[in-house]
């Protein structure tokens, strides 16, 4: 395709450097007419020829204008092919520049792909699909991709709204975990998770936040805070979070209201 592209416009050039060289013919044509009617006025003496001449001429330089105009607007065309060629070499090299760029983080995007594989496997007991790739899909479109980095993370039957939620959960993990994981990392040291939770299996939540908080404690650093409803976690689990001292606040509708978020009741 990038041939017929290529041949196309090299006939189109050609079309127009001859149209031009046509163009150019004719000019010198009317220029030579120009001269013999001047030299002609300067011999003759014939008032009757005089006005003949003077007429013609006015249409030569007529014709002659107009010549001028097409011949500028074929040098506009080709300063205008030379810049967009100029224009097209330029994205080429940065588009080049930013995939060597790209490619020298392939050891931590292989991290990455590595870090929600055990992510999902721990949840669902299945091989989640973590890509990243360096769009190189060069086009002259207004809606071009060129150059941009896509993420696509996929899990099994993701168009369950609790898989769909965790799934968001596990992404935001993988650059979490894998960050604290690296020195070369973003040193991403904190994620909060509002409400992501709600969802998904009660089960599968526990597997990941045990996952978390020892993947924390192994790491030494890094804090990971998350809003639950009493009801989205098994009772046992609960259990052991609040043993573990992992239970950071417990609001709860009781009689006097001292345990709720403000330490009473905000509305009658």
């Amino acid at each position: 395709m990038v041939e017929n592209r290529g041949s196309f416009y090299q006939s189109k050039i050609i079309g127009i450097e001859n149209e031009v060289e046509k163009l150019q013919s004719e000019k010198i044509k009317l220029e030579k007419a120009l001269k013999t009617d001047y030299k002609i006025l300067n011999q003759t003496n014939l008032i009757e020829d005089i006005n003949a001449i003077i007429g013609d001429r006015e249409e030569l330089n007529t014709q002659l204008a107009e010549v001028n105009i097409q011949i500028g607007n074929h040098e506009k065309v080709n300063t205008l092919k030379r810049e967009i060629a100029t224009l097209k070499g330029q994205r080429l090299a940065l588009t080049q520049q930013k995939m060597d760029e790209f490619n020298s983080h392939e050891g931590y995007i292989e991290k990455l792909e590595s870090k929600f594989h055990e992510l999902s496997q721990i949840a669902y007991d299945i091989l989640g699909s973590f890509n990243v790739e360096f769009e190189t899909d060069v086009s002259d479109k207004k809606d071009s991709t060129t150059g941009r980095i896509k993420i696509k993370c996929t899990l099994p039957d993701d168009r369950s709204h609790g898989i769909n939620y965790m799934k968001i959960n596990l992404f935001d993990l993988t650059w979490f975990l894998t960050s604290l994981e690296n020195a070369y990392g973003h040193q991403l040291e904190l994620l909060i998770h509002d409400g992501s939770y709600s969802k998904s299996n009660p089960t599968v939540k526990a597997k990941i936040l045990k996952y978390v908080n020892t993947s924390l404690v192994e790491i030494g650093k890094g804090q990971y805070f998350v809003t639950l409803n009493k009801d989205e976690l098994l009772a046992a689990d609960i259990d052991e979070f609040k043993k573990q001292g992992l239970v950071t606040v417990l609001l709860e509708r009781t009689q006097d209201n001292k345990k709720r978020f403000f330490g009473f009741k905000l509305y009658e």
